[in-house]
């Protein structure tokens, strides 16, 4: 009989096929399913030490499954399930903003696609929304620290801002433009009179839409 050393080794084409498929199932456990296949092929790409351009999308979209499985687990999960996804939401969203991409500059850029980044970002608010409902306070840093970084980046767009406005209490999207933009914004209103298109253009000169 042949042994298990016979059989192909998965390649970053598996991992992501299987990646993709517990993004879209509504399994309770998929966010726990996901982030071991994650863990899994970045060990596998670490043992081949290589690590193309090509493959520097995929493991941003790999990262991105793990936040879609995360931000998408089924809302009658259990309690224990959902804390599990809010646990992981969190430590892929760091892990992914601390791995150590090749091609990391001064400034901390590197040769990724923006458009990949850019949805990492969206899914994370959109997680912390969805996970952290009985958790007010840490769902508004969570989500105001991402956005203020993605602002530093310079990655923000409209589909981020938007999702930014909904997810947050007014009084903390006032101080968080007032501590960016230098001046106070007008209170007499009850939303927020800034457009994304008055916003510093800084803030978006890496977005790709």
């Amino acid at each position: 009989e042949r042994g298990s050393s016979y059989l192909p080794k998965p390649d970053f084409i598996s991992y992501r096929l299987v990646l993709t498929a517990l993004e879209h199932c509504k399994h309770p456990d998929k966010a726990l399913r996901a982030r071991s296949v994650l863990d899994r092929f970045l060990q596998s790409m670490k043992k081949q030490n290589i690590l193309p351009p090509l493959l520097q999308d995929n493991i941003q979209e790999a990262f991105n499954s793990v936040l879609t499985a995360c931000a998408y687990t089924p809302s009658n999960a259990s309690v224990h399930f959902r804390h599990e996804a809010a646990r992981i939401l969190v430590e892929t969203f760091r892990d992914m903003n601390s791995y150590d991409w090749p091609g990391n500059g001064e400034d901390g850029n590197t040769k990724r696609n923006n458009g990949s980044i850019q949805e990492s970002y969206t899914l994370f608010i959109q997680g912390c929304s969805h996970l952290l409902g009985s958790s007010p306070c840490e769902r508004q840093v969570l989500i105001t620290s991402a956005f203020r970084e993605c602002c530093r980046k310079g990655l923000l767009n409209l589909v981020i801002w938007d999702k930014f406005c909904k997810f947050v209490p007014l009084e903390i999207i006032r101080s968080t433009l007032e501590d960016h933009l230098g001046y106070n914004i007008d209170h007499t209103f009850e939303t927020v009179t800034v457009r994304f298109e008055d916003l510093p253009q800084k803030w978006s000169e890496r977005s790709t839409s």
